[in-house]
């Protein structure tokens, strides 16, 4: 097959590869596991032993208790070690996933993009952005014919306010002057005071 017929990597089967070889390791380190408690158990056996060979005076046997302890041990150290590993490749797999699952992710979101945007008329699209741009405009120069409108009215207030101040001003200024008698004059033939009762006296 030729390298133009190359088929791109299939992301289930990656996915599915992967997930076999976790379900391995994760069998693997548990074997693994099960032998160090195992050897973890021979090895406080064997420290046991050296400790009643020693009570009994056997220093020999002891010696040989502690030996098959401390082989038990390096045996113990080199199956953590491997566990250790196969945690480390757990987590790279699983790290490994999680990217592929992101790339392809970003892969389909792109394609979307395109088709979205394949049939997008570029001029059209300029159009309508000129369009929203003059809408735009539009609208700031009502908002500030319409506050103008506002500010006015406002001014007209004042003015109006004003103006009935100064006529208030007015008629009560008229109020405190003398008002007019419109009381009806006296007729010539009519007595305008009354005498004085008692005697008077003439000089």
């Amino acid at each position: 097959m030729g390298a133009g017929c190359s088929k791109e990597p299939n992301v289930k089967e990656n996915n599915r590869q992967i997930m076999n070889l976790q379900i391995q390791i994760k069998l693997k380190k548990s074997e693994l596991e099960s032998k160090i408690k195992k050897k973890d158990k021979e090895t406080q056996k064997y420290l046991e032993e050296a400790k009643q060979n020693l009570k009994n005076g056997n220093k020999a046997a002891a010696k040989r208790a502690i030996k098959r302890k401390q082989f038990n041990q390096k045996i113990s150290e080199k199956l953590n070690t491997n566990v250790q590993i196969l945690d480390e490749q757990l987590m790279a797999l699983e790290n490994a996933e999680i990217n592929q699952d992101i790339a392809q992710t970003l892969k389909t979101v792109n394609e979307k993009v395109k088709q979205a945007t394949s049939n997008v008329d570029i001029k059209e699209l300029e159009k309508v952005v000129e369009e929203m741009g003059e809408q735009r405009d539009k609208q700031n120069e009502f908002n500030e014919e319409f506050n103008e409108v506002i500010n006015q009215g406002k001014e007209d207030d004042l003015d109006l306010s004003d103006e009935i101040d100064k006529l208030e001003a007015e008629m009560n200024g008229m109020n405190n002057y003398p008002k007019e008698n419109n009381e009806p004059l006296v007729q010539d033939n009519k007595q305008t005071h009354k005498e004085p009762e008692g005697n008077l006296v003439f000089l």
